[in-house]
């Protein structure tokens, strides 16, 4: 009895000893384990400040703006730091060698990777970089350029309906509007077939230049006439071409200069709710601030674009304006319906960068 007792006694001290020393091994491993997460927490939080001073000397010596800077706790076992930025890109940066650069300078760091994404979305050009070391995010940085948009408005249709017409409305495949001239042969053959082909159509209506001309227009609004006759001639016209989303002027170098002919017209503009567009053959022409102050959705032509009928020269007048653009502009260019202007549109949008300009109708772009 007395020595089952006392071997009792032995297994307990053996179980207590085999207890303790899996306790110790336990506080051991937890302790090495702590040790070696804090040191490396800590190399890893050197490295990250290190990296983020690099960025903040490569955004501020490339002057880039940061929109929104947010540094977030990411992990499982134990928390690290990473940086998250939405920088804005200058409109007149290169694109292409902006990636070349960023591999360069952020090359250096060792062990360091970099990955590069490109997202080309409608209204925005996205480049997202990521950089870190040891598969480890340190820092995710969008690069953002807003796209400016770019409205093409071709003028005079109507009076043609030939391989020229065909080759606006379906070969020059982009969001394209074009302007026709009410009372004319084919005006609303014109305007059926490119509703069909998805351009968007404005009615072209004629107003009185300065200096004499030739009236040899069905409807047209002339100075001197009263705000009832402006209103019916304009509601005629629009009846020749009711699929118009919008009105231009035809001429109107005058017209448009005149408050006693543009409010009477503006008005029924807006009472039809269409947008007006002031293609401003005039310098000093009104209709466009009026139209802004008469809350009529409304904007005017930034350029001619083929004054001379030559591709060499609409090439120089799409890249002159072009390179003027600035991020979130929205412009329009104005040309008219004729070969050469339409073989310069298809080369110059085949060279067109889409990751800086949009092309839209004018309807996304009135205000």
């Amino acid at each position: 009895m007395k020595k089952r007792k006392k071997d009792e006694k032995k297994k307990q001290k053996r179980k207590k000893g085999k207890l303790f020393f899996a306790l110790i091994s336990l506080f051991l491993i937890v302790a090495v384990s702590g040790i070696l997460c804090y040191r490396k927490v800590c190399i890893y939080r050197s490295r990250f400040s290190q990296l983020d001073i690099a960025v903040n000397e490569y955004l501020e010596n490339r002057g880039f703006s940061v929109l929104e800077k947010k540094i977030k706790k990411k992990g499982v076992y134990y928390l690290l730091p990473q940086a998250e930025r939405i920088v804005d890109i200058p409109f007149n940066c290169s694109l292409d060698k902006l990636s070349q650069e960023m591999e360069g300078y952020f090359g250096t760091f060792e062990d360091s990777f970099l990955r590069l994404k490109e997202k080309n979305e409608s209204d925005i050009y996205h480049l997202e970089a990521s950089l870190g070391f040891d598969n480890y995010l340190a820092q995710r940085l969008d690069f953002i350029l807003r796209k400016a948009k770019l409205a093409l408005l071709i003028d005079d249709f109507g009076y043609r309906d030939d391989t020229v017409v065909d080759l606006f409305l379906n070969k020059i495949d982009i969001p394209l509007t074009i302007s026709i001239i009410p009372g004319t042969p084919f005006a609303q053959s014109i305007a059926n077939k490119a509703e069909k082909s998805g351009k968007e159509v404005i009615l072209h209506l004629p107003m009185q230049p300065q200096g004499d001309f030739v009236n040899d227009y069905r409807w047209i609004i002339l100075k001197g006439m009263s705000s009832a006759e402006i209103k019916e001639t304009f509601r005629e016209a629009l009846r020749d071409v009711p699929q118009a989303r919008g009105v231009n002027n035809h001429m109107g170098s005058l017209i448009t200069t005149r408050q006693a002919e543009m409010k009477p017209l503006l008005e029924e503009i807006k009472k039809a709710r269409l947008y007006f567009v002031d293609s401003k053959t005039a310098s000093n022409s009104i209709a466009y601030s009026l139209a802004q102050k008469m809350g009529v959705r409304t904007a005017q032509n930034k350029m001619f674009l083929d004054n001379e009928k030559r591709i060499d020269y609409i090439r120089e007048r799409f890249q002159k304006m072009v390179v003027s653009l600035n991020e979130s502009e929205k412009v329009i260019g104005l040309g008219h319906v004729n070969q050469v202007t339409g073989e310069a549109i298809l080369n110059f949008i085949s060279h067109l960068d889409q990751r800086k300009v949009k092309l839209v109708y004018i309807s996304e772009i009135v205000e």
